[in-house]
Parts: structure tokens; sequence; C-alpha cells
């Protein structure tokens, strides 16, 4: 497991053993956080077409938006692009479905790959020629501790559909 710390993040990764999986693990506190920075920091979630704007290193291109067909539910295109010649730009279809728990002032968000070549919400478009299409699965959970502290912890299992 490699772990890394900065600025109060702490990053966990790892490949699973035998399999293509790597897995991505993430905790921080969030101190001296306004009521405004909480709405900022619940809009990344929402606001999903921004996302590539804050993700780090220009990893994320814009995602596309196929399918928003409740108040806490969509179906997104994401994009990535690591960035390497000899990589080709992948991209994953997944479905976000996010959870209101009030007895704990947070919320939760879990994204799975949508498989198939269509899904009950929207078509599914196929990959554009030269990317690999990956899965990912994800859970992201934000909790208001005071009026000021934000916990945020997420993990992520993704399968790049590397070849080694």
């Amino acid at each position: 497991t490699l772990a890394k710390e900065k600025s109060g993040v702490t990053v966990h990764c790892r490949r699973e053993p035998n399999s293509p999986i790597h897995t991505v693990r993430a905790v921080t506190t969030f101190d001296n956080f306004s009521p405004k920075d909480f709405v900022r920091f619940c809009s990344l979630f929402v606001e999903t077409e921004c996302m590539h704007l804050w993700f780090p290193n220009g990893v994320m291109k814009k995602a596309n938006l196929l399918s928003w067909h409740s108040k806490y539910s969509k179906v997104i295109q994401l994009r990535i692009s690591l960035g390497l010649p000899m990589i080709s730009s992948r991209d994953a279809i997944v479905l976000g479905s996010g959870y209101h728990l009030p007895d704990r002032n947070a919320f939760l968000i879990s994204t799975t790959t949508i498989l198939e070549d269509t899904c009950r919400f929207c078509d599914i478009p196929k990959p554009s020629k030269g990317v690999v299409r990956m899965t990912t699965e994800s859970i992201f959970y934000v909790q208001l501790i005071k009026s000021d502290v934000i916990l945020f912890k997420m993990i992520g299992r993704d399968d790049l559909k590397l070849k080694y």
C-alpha cells in the first residue's frame, strides 16, 4: 500500500493482488469552512460537468451528463487521460446515487459502472475511437461535524483496463 499525506489529506493506493483493480482511499477533515464553502464543496458532486475543473493534474476531462432522472441520481460518462502517450484515454459510464443522512448531518454518494450497452434511464454511447472503456466504483462520504468542520472520506476501485 502506498500512502501519501499532503496538506492534511491522507491517500492510500494499492493494486489488488492478482487483479487489475486499483483501490484508492482518502480521508481528510476540512477546518474553518464557512457555510458558503460547504455549499461549494457539495456542488462538486452535483455539477458533474465541472468535475474536471477541480480534479488534480488535468487527468479528468469534461464529463457528459447522459441522464439526470431524479434529484439524487444521474448517469454520466466520465473521461480521463493519464497524459502518457503509450496509454489511451479512458471513459466509464457510471450511475451516481446520492443519499441524505440527516441523523448524521451528512450525505453519501455511490457510483457504479453501467456495464450494459443500454440502461433504463438512457442510451449508452459507445467509446470514441481509441478510447478504452474502464470500470469504476466509488463511495464518497461528507459529514458536517461542526458549523465549520467537514469530514470527507472516499474509496474507489478502478479497473483501467491496462495490460501488464
